[in-house]
């Protein structure tokens, strides 16, 4: 099955959507958060050594390369985690031309958790449904840390060498390399033995089968459908943990398990691994990666708006449960254009209403597992305390309804 490029997906059309939708998630521009850094912190990163180099990377990888390098050099480190910024080539200083790709990238750096990819892949899915591009469909898969790394390449370089007589000499000389390099290769050209070679799924630990697990919770309650794709797999030089990619299919009698020629929208990955070749150091982080054509001319000005509405609503959840179902009030909230603060990479109850607090945002509204189940949220006044329940469904007309 091959992959083709989106069609009619063009730079200034992407971004002019993609920026409102990320903004009201919380994703921002690079320069708006060097903004609030302290410029010392700033020039003391400038030129740190990196350890890996961009050409042991694809195009696509290497904009993850680049965002997880602004990270480090800016001092975002610094700052609450996660830290969400949206990223583009356009703002790297070198010459885009028509006939270059411009590649838009959401990340969510410093969290280990799943919520950081389920936010990546909901801004990324709204924003293609604002586009109305069609139908959608998430490939994942997950190769899992270290350790059920190790088993997986053991157990896939024996089955290959089991096979060897069978295996093209070019995939031979990978398997000697890496036995990833040699299943993608055998993938690539519709081989046999690609059919029956292991899944990666038997041999994950126990701590990233949970991962998956969440992941795959969050896509079941965006109500967007998902297949478990073995050919998505890394190598020894870029090794992603969890690995997606939203496809559409031009079909009439939609079907995402198909065999047909399918449009990628946009890739995206799970990249602990990467920051402790680049900066020796542990980074957890996802993101997302968006690729178009070039076309228009003000492509900065549409990445750094200048004004950036102030929300006076901070959506509090504390409880896995609640996470799974802030996504889609968020969501409804976004329809209705009430802007609202989110931390939903905060567990702690306190915590998000200190900062609530620190940003002088009037209101919360918050959910927990009662709130949950009962369908409900609670508004709370954050300057006289006082609190009320509201129906789930009744929320955007009453926050309309609040005289801020």
């Amino acid at each position: 099955m091959s992959h083709s490029r989106p069609p009619h997906m063009y730079s200034d059309d992407l971004l002019k959507q993609a920026v409102q939708v990320a903004l009201y998630y919380g994703f921002m521009p690079i320069s708006r958060i060097e903004g609030g850094i302290d410029k010392s912190v700033r020039a003391k990163r400038a030129g740190r050594k990196i350890h890996l180099t961009k050409s042991a990377l694809d195009p696509v990888n290497a904009e993850h390369h680049q965002a997880l390098r602004t990270y480090m050099e800016s001092g975002f480190d610094t700052l609450s985690k996660p830290v969400l910024f949206y990223h583009s080539n356009l703002e790297q200083g070198k010459r885009i031309t028509k006939d270059d790709q411009v590649f838009l990238s959401l990340q969510a750096v410093g969290s280990k958790k799943s919520i950081a990819e389920a936010l990546v892949i909901k801004v990324a899915i709204d924003l293609l449904r604002d586009m109305k591009v069609g139908e959608i469909c998430i490939h994942i898969n997950t190769i899992g840390d270290k350790d059920s790394v190790l088993r997986y390449s053991k157990e896939l370089g024996a089955y290959f060498r089991k096979n060897i007589n069978d295996i093209p000499p070019a995939s031979q000389a990978l398997l000697r390399k890496d036995p990833l390099q040699c299943l993608r290769y055998l993938h690539k050209k519709e081989h046999a033995l690609y059919d029956d070679v292991p899944q990666s799924m038997e041999f994950l630990s126990e701590a990233s089968r949970k991962h998956l697990r969440e992941i795959l919770e969050y896509l079941e309650t965006l109500d967007v459908p998902y297949v478990i794709d073995k050919s998505l797999v890394g190598t020894s030089d870029y090794r992603p943990e969890t690995l997606y990619e939203i496809r559409s299919f031009n079909d009439e009698d939609y079907d995402p398990t198909r065999d047909v020629d399918p449009h990628v929208y946009a890739r995206g990955c799970r990249y602990d691994d990467l920051s402790k070749k680049m900066f020796r150091t542990h980074v957890p982080g996802a993101g997302i990666i968006f690729e178009a054509k070039k076309r228009g001319t003000k492509h900065k000005d549409i990445l750094n708006p200048k004004r950036i509405r102030q929300p006076k609503v901070h959506f509090i959840q504390f409880g896995f449960d609640a996470k799974l179902k802030s996504l889609m009030v968020i969501e409804e909230l976004r329809k209705a254009k009430i802007p609202i603060f989110q931390s939903l990479g905060n567990d702690r109850l306190t915590k998000q209403l200190e900062m609530a607090e620190e940003l002088r945002i009037p209101y919360t509204v918050i959910m927990g597992q009662k709130e949950v189940l009962d369908d409900t949220v609670i508004i709370r006044n954050m300057q006289s305390r006082s609190q009320e329940i509201v129906r789930m469904k009744e929320l955007p007309e009453y926050l309309k309804s609040i005289k801020f």
